[in-house]
């Protein structure tokens, strides 16, 4: 069965199990067969086995609820495998939705904003991530002219404002490096293989925003937004750590521990004089 269809079949399951909570495994295979995706109980097993072996998904039969369930205890990364599914399928979507309409694009709007460049290797980059599988990419720097061979070893991948990054021990700096995937021009598989070097993405990001991990100290950021921004920033943290300190009619004011970079530094200056820097007085000199 092809990657893709193998990446549906997992999508469909985690749908199924998020919106029902149990299934019956009778109804799950009635609605893969339904999708065209072909299953028998064997299949069924080997998927179980799959999502709990490769991506520490927990599928679990309850006898008092005579149905399936995702042992949320003893999964990891639910939220985010289960965002990785849907985007696949949604631009699956999107792909056949080009392919078997002539005027699609005529509804169909994308920001040229939202690089969607490179994705078409997020499936290799995936499969080799489980599997330790090292690969070798063919890359070009922003500023550089001509791209450059080298072999990598994928172990995490992270997205951050619409493009995908690819985490991992860069062969060429001889150490750990984020290639963005958009500036990706090729990559093969290689037979060789690799151990892993760094741990759950959730604690390789979780003191920054976005993908620079320089290594700088974390510190407690104390910004003061506007009013008008005041929902904004409730309703989308700047980051997992936000704290309101104080909120009235003047200004909303937050707390992050971050270490600053140059993301950061991005995100103040987008909010304009709508924001004003507590502490540290010198945020922006850090940030560089």
């Amino acid at each position: 069965m092809s990657q893709q269809a193998i990446i549906k079949r997992y999508y469909l399951l985690m749908n199924i199990l998020e919106k029902k909570g149990y299934a019956p495994q009778q109804e799950i295979l009635s609605i893969f067969n339904e999708e065209g995706l072909k299953c028998s109980r064997s299949t069924f097993a080997r998927t179980l086995e799959s999502l709990r072996g490769e991506f520490g998904i927990e599928i679990t039969y309850s006898h008092m609820h005579k149905g399936y369930y995702i042992d949320m205890e003893r999964s990891l990364n639910v939220e985010s495998f289960s965002n990785l599914l849907r985007y696949y399928n949604s631009t699956d979507h999107i792909s056949k939705a080009f392919s078997s309409a002539y005027e699609s694009h005529r509804y169909i709007q994308i920001d040229s904003s939202s690089l969607m460049s490179g994705v078409e290797y997020l499936p290799i980059i995936l499969d080799a991530l489980h599997k330790c599988e090292q690969l070798k990419l063919r890359y070009s720097k922003f500023d550089d002219e001509e791209s450059v061979c080298f072999y990598f070893n994928p172990e995490i991948l992270k997205e951050y404002q619409n493009r995908w990054y690819v985490v991992g021990f860069s062969h060429l700096r001889s150490g750990i490096r984020t290639y963005a995937l958009d500036r990706i021009e090729g990559v093969e598989r290689t037979p060789k293989t690799f151990t892993r070097k760094l741990d759950r993405a959730d604690d390789y990001f979780k003191d920054i925003i976005g993908v620079d991990t320089s290594g700088r100290s974390i510190e407690q950021v104390v910004l003061s937004f506007s009013k008008q921004q005041s929902n904004y920033i409730k309703t989308l943290p700047l980051h997992s750590s936000q704290e309101v300190l104080f909120d009235n009619d003047e200004e909303l004011r937050i707390s992050i521990n971050v270490k600053p970079n140059y993301e950061l530094k991005q995100r103040i200056q987008m909010y304009g004089d709508d924001v004003t820097i507590v502490h540290p007085k010198n945020l922006l000199e850090l940030c560089n």
